[in-house]
């Protein structure tokens, strides 16, 4: 069990634990139970439920009479909790969960232990096809410790072509050193990307990423990065617009091509840097945050520095 109180990470596990009764294996019935909103947290009464308040785990099918394209994109607007209910009352709806497309894991909001997030992240992930998904979000906290197979298996379903925004949030303060597969973010799997945020761990595969030619923002915070591979994985990201730097100490000169026409901001936090900016229109503007030491600027352009940034042109 992986907790605060835990000496180490949690070992991977081929099942949920036996003490899980079978109405609980329903897939639907655990994303009901962990209540992904604070007040659901705290309901007593699940949704799946008969109305004399017993536990069922039959599914009902009311009367749907709308094609199947349009229930899935109805369900697919719909926020988890309530994609949750539906597909508890509806085989069609239960049939598009393995399809749902937004995947937002907090588990400061769920409130819940490590070990039990684990085991509902994984078994959530586990019954997702990998097919639609559009977010990803896995946020924790400081209690959380995982064996990094568990973070490649969900990252392997949720890392398909039509994925928009991936987040990757692990704790500051963990023992996991886990490196983020490079090969996650290749031209076939990734090209829809648009915004990118890993924190906490290593980054170190960049030969395995292909052109992210829809990525938009990239926020790398305490990230085992070198110079050279933050600048290959910036050299295959022309459409990139805000670069996110914070506490990666690894890196300590960036060199911002004039490739990347679009970059108007670049925020730097925890460490400083020496920048040097090659800019291939004089008029552009490109917003500076941060601890930036000194910047060196090929053509004479326009910069404003957000506060507290601090610069020298030399």
């Amino acid at each position: 069990m992986a907790s605060s109180s835990s000496s180490g990470p949690l070992e991977p596990v081929d099942d949920l634990p036996s003490s899980c009764s079978p109405a609980c294996h329903h897939p639907l019935k655990f994303i009901i139970d962990i209540g992904l909103t604070a007040s659901h947290a705290e309901s007593k009464v699940s949704p799946c439920q008969l109305a004399d308040g017993s536990p069922s785990a039959e599914v009902m099918e009311p009367e749907v009479t709308l094609p199947e394209d349009i229930l899935w994109k109805i369900h697919a607007l719909m926020p988890m909790q309530d994609a949750a209910r539906a597909a508890c009352l509806s085989h069609s709806f239960l049939h598009s969960w393995k399809c749902y497309p937004k995947l937002i894991f907090d588990m400061r909001a769920l409130r819940k232990q490590t070990s039990d997030f684990i085991n509902r992240v994984d078994h959530i992930m586990q019954n997702h096809s990998g097919v639609g998904v559009e977010t990803f979000k896995l946020q924790t906290h400081n209690d959380f410790s995982v064996h990094p197979s568990y973070l490649d298996r969900w990252l392997q379903v949720a890392v398909t072509p039509g994925i928009k925004e991936l987040v990757l949030g692990l704790p500051m303060e963990n023992k996991m050193k886990y490196n983020f597969p490079g090969s996650l973010l290749s031209r076939e799997r990734a090209h829809s990307i648009e915004y990118f945020h890993l924190s906490s761990c290593t980054f170190h595969s960049i030969g395995k990423v292909g052109c992210l030619i829809s990525l938009k923002t990239v926020r790398l915070h305490n990230v085992g990065i070198t110079e050279e591979e933050l600048c290959l994985l910036l050299s295959n990201s022309f459409a990139l617009e805000h670069l996110d730097l914070e506490s990666c100490y690894d890196i300590r000169c960036l060199k911002i091509s004039h490739l990347l026409l679009k970059l108007n901001r670049l925020d730097v936090e925890s460490v400083s840097l020496w920048v040097r900016i090659h800019l291939s229109k004089p008029e552009r503007l490109l917003q500076l945050s941060g601890h930036i030491l000194r910047g060196k600027y090929q053509q004479r352009s326009t910069l404003r520095f957000l506060s507290p940034a601090t610069a020298i042109s030399v």
